[in-house]
């Protein structure tokens, strides 16, 4: 019983761990599909920080134009612009795809160049030539360019993020309901299992109590009590009365042809009764035969047969034998034998 439950117990957390695992992968998903909208939403705030340094340079070069020259405040300011871009820049390699990344590098590189000739020209105080450049690369080309670059980048990335949402939304709706239908499902599967093995466990108990009270029935009888196969009809079990009556050790016989233990005379009639107990079920027959016992000799029985073999308990045709010890009369004799001439086997019912 304790190997049972500790089996049951065993089969218990197992079905727990499965639980556990599904639920596990559930989160897992969730948590992956967060990142991927994470990552979205992330890489369109870097973008739209890209923008802002980028307007901020265009601003600081417009006021070296505005004063047509480069104080120590206005490079100071730039380095400080153009490390932060760097640093973004380098983040942004996260969460973007290499040729968007690189065709924004690109852009900013010929905007920062633009931007380093203009100030070299301002430096050395030639303005309209500072001014030639910044109409012709600065403004019109590369700012331009690194600026549509920028937005085309953060309206693909906005809508990815947005349709992300969406599918994390859905996707965690689906994971959650899939996790908790698979446990559903992992538990009523369970518990069918369990109800089927306590329904077998009770069938199993009421059989061998069925045949526990059986074998005491025919032990403690002083007939004798054989169940035989239907065709060919060996014996498959044996009361222990046989060897008190005949001689024979139960085990002994197991297995054994009866027809082998009759009378050769008999051996007809023995015959025609099996043959009527096997082939017509819930009806009982009488016949009497010679069995042979042990020392050699041949006791007269009457023999009861009746067919059980759909009796799970028993399966197979039940025969009580009854040993006839008192002798008879000539005219007994030979009434038994006209009897047996016209009736060779009587069913009683």
């Amino acid at each position: 019983m304790g190997h049972v439950y500790t089996k049951s117990m065993s089969k218990k957390w197992l079905v727990r761990m499965a639980a556990m695992m599904i639920t596990l992968s559930a989160i897992t998903g969730i948590l992956t599909l967060h990142r991927w909208s994470e990552a979205s939403h992330r890489a369109v705030d870097l973008l739209k920080d890209v923008e802002v340094q980028a307007n901020r340079l265009s601003a600081l070069e417009w006021e070296a134009m505005a004063r047509k020259g480069v104080n120590s405040e206005l490079k100071g300011a730039h380095l400080l612009i153009r490390k932060r871009m760097d640093r973004t820049l380098d983040e942004l390699r996260r969460y973007v795809d290499e040729a968007d990344l690189a065709a924004i590098r690109n852009a900013y590189r010929e905007y920062v160049q633009a931007i380093g000739e203009e100030y070299r020209l301002l430096v050395a105080k030639p303005f309209a030539q500072a001014l030639e450049v910044d109409d012709a690369k600065a403004d019109d080309a590369a700012y331009d360019e690194l600026v549509d670059l920028i937005g085309q980048a953060q309206n693909r990335y906005a809508a990815a993020s947005r349709w992300t949402i969406i599918a994390v939304d859905i996707g965690s709706t689906a994971v959650l309901l899939l996790a908790a239908l698979s446990i559903g499902l992992l538990f009523s599967k369970f518990e069918q299992v369990q109800r089927l093995k306590e329904i077998l466990v009770a069938e199993q108990n009421a059989l061998r109590q069925s045949e526990e009270r059986f074998r005491a029935l025919v032990q403690n009888t002083s007939d004798m009590i054989a169940i035989l196969n239907p065709l060919p009809p060996t014996i498959k079990f044996m009361s222990d009365s046989i060897h008190r009556v005949l001689g024979y050790r139960p085990e002994s016989l197991l297995g054994t042809d009866i027809t082998k233990l009759i009378h050769p005379d008999d051996g007809g009639k023995m015959q025609r009764f099996l043959a009527n107990c096997a082939f017509n079920p819930r009806s009982t027959y009488l016949a009497e035969v010679r069995l042979h016992h042990s020392n050699g000799s041949w006791s007269q029985v009457e023999m009861f047969g009746d067919n059980r073999v759909d009796d799970t308990a028993i399966g197979g045709i039940v025969i009580n034998f009854r040993h006839v010890s008192e002798p008879k009369s000539i005219d007994e004799v030979v009434d038994a034998q006209q009897a047996d001439f016209d009736f060779p086997e009587r069913k009683l019912h």
